[in-house]
């Protein structure tokens, strides 16, 4: 075996074999001269300039050499490179091989390339577009971010990719995106501060959005996620200003911290009835959000939750929920009406501080919630009505907080909770329900006591008369307005 060995070394080095060697400015590595002709770019002439078109081989001293990859900051902080042509040789691109190239314009990826290194183009300011092969499973942490002039990002759909941390942060010129179910993970930060994004859709296969992933995202006003994604990381859209609406699917188990806060324009967010906590900060400011519902699975309400959201009237608590956190709801100046469930355990401090307008608080536990310290506004206490299951109000008038309400008056529980309040034009006939002198185009909902729809239409303008069962509690909402009625 040795006699064979010696022999081999013998045979490659009668052919030149070398460990490296430069060729018209681009210097290449052998790592095993001893057992092949495969070569790596080490590194390049910073003058170098124009179209390089990287070859599958390179001939020197009568040897012909494989390239197969790019070695770490190879191309580097050239300032006259314009495009970059990858050969089907190549496999591998390392860290910083083309970070800094300002001149970059175009970069042309080959079928073959499996792997992008960590911020392998991060800074290519001139670069416009990129299209990702299948080939392709790893795109590091950073690898196009900064590039400010990148608008047009093409990620195969075939094959499984693993995207490291801002892959395309601060790409300011993007406009659109769509992320294939081969990126399982849409990893934090990916992109952070794209200042022109308006659309962003995420195709199904896709399980997870990461910490921050769009945050900063100004321009964005519309995201399509799929029901395959199951968690969404905390500040994932945060200061996301012109985002409306968003329909988040139902295998969501945990509205993150801060994920939604400033986003000043959001207006519309379905919780999905899967989730179990509402983290903290996680609406906060979002200052056109109107209408919330906290669906039964939801135990805590965490501190700050929806802190400022001064449009918020309509708020629904269902039965489940059993701790509302510290300023959860403070500012929310436009809520008038708030029911809390009987499964209420505590309530934090100042969390209804400054939601000034409130007129009633109904409250369902026989058993007054723990209050950790003072949770209401003085107006509150002075022009509220506090509601209380029948025979519970000297209960309520014993304990610290609770007893400060001017107005405290029993009702019978019905279940249902909290929907905001109350327009004038609605009243009761015998086994009717009448609404009428609404403009036409205004929805009219009508809900049971469990919060079920027993008639939704579009108002035509004319006055309605809802035949229902008499005895029991409904709720009628027309436009963003609700009112008890009690047939």
């Amino acid at each position: 075996m040795k006699k064979i060995l010696l022999l081999s070394i013998s045979f490659l080095f009668s052919f030149g074999i070398r460990a490296s060697f430069t060729v018209d400015g681009i210097t290449y590595e052998n790592e095993y001269p001893y057992y092949d002709c495969k070569v790596n770019i080490l590194y390049s002439d910073t003058t170098i300039s124009g179209v390089i078109i990287i070859p599958d081989s390179i001939e020197y001293d009568s040897v012909i050499y494989t390239v197969t990859r790019i070695s770490a900051k190879a191309f580097a902080d050239n300032k006259h490179i314009t495009k970059i042509s990858i050969p089907e040789s190549l496999k591998r691109i390392d860290n910083k091989a083309f970070a800094g190239c300002d001149a970059l314009v175009e970069v042309l990826l080959s079928d073959s390339l499996s792997y992008i290194g960590d911020y392998v183009f991060k800074n290519c300011i001139s670069l416009s577009s990129i299209s990702i092969p299948a080939s392709v499973t790893y795109i590091g942490y950073y690898a196009f971010s900064d590039c400010t002039s990148l608008s047009s990002v093409i990620i195969s759909e075939e094959g499984e990719k693993k995207i490291g941390w801002g892959v395309f942060e601060n790409c300011s010129a993007l406009e659109s995106i769509v992320i294939p179910g081969s990126v399982v993970w849409v990893p934090g930060g990916a992109f952070s501060n794209c200042t022109s994004l308006t659309s962003v859709t995420i195709l199904d296969g896709v399980t997870s959005i990461g910490v921050g992933s769009f945050m900063q995202c100004k321009a964005l006003s519309s995201i399509i996620i799929p029901s395959s994604v199951s968690s969404i990381g905390n500040t994932a859209f945060s200061y996301c200003q012109s985002l409306e609406s968003i329909v988040l699917p139902e295998n969501i188990t945990l509205i993150d911290s801060r994920v939604f806060q400033y986003c000043t324009n959001l207006h519309s967010v379905k919780i999905p009835s899967n989730v179990t906590s509402i983290g903290y900060a996680a609406f906060d400011n979002c200052l056109s959000l109107t209408a919330i519902k906290i669906p039964s699975k939801v135990e805590l309400i965490s501190d700050y939750s929806f802190f400022q959201c001064d449009a918020l009237s309509s708020l629904i608590i269902l039965e489940g929920v059993k701790e509302i956190g510290q300023c959860a709801f403070q500012g929310c100046d436009s809520l008038l009406y708030v029911s809390l469930p009987s499964s209420l355990i505590s309530i934090g401090k100042d969390a209804f501080y400054g939601s000034n307008h409130l007129s009633e608080i109904h409250v369902c536990g026989a058993i007054p919630p723990t209050i950790v310290d003072n949770p209401f506004s003085s107006e509150a206490y002075s022009n509220s009505v506090l509601y209380v299951p029948i025979g519970t109000k000297a209960t309520y008038k014993s304990v610290t907080y609770w007893k400060s309400f001017r107005n405290i008056m029993e009702e019978e529980v019905t279940g249902v909770v909290g929907i905001e309040a109350r327009p004038t034009l609605i009243h009761t006939e015998g086994g009717f329900i009448v609404i009428k002198d609404y403009s036409p185009g205004v929805k009219i909902t009508i809900y049971n006591a469990s919060g079920a729809i027993l008639f939704e239409e579009q108002s035509d303008g004319d006055e309605y008369r809802i035949e229902l069962p008499k005895g029991a509690v409904y709720f009628v909402k027309v436009g963003d307005k609700v009112q008890k009625v009690i047939l």
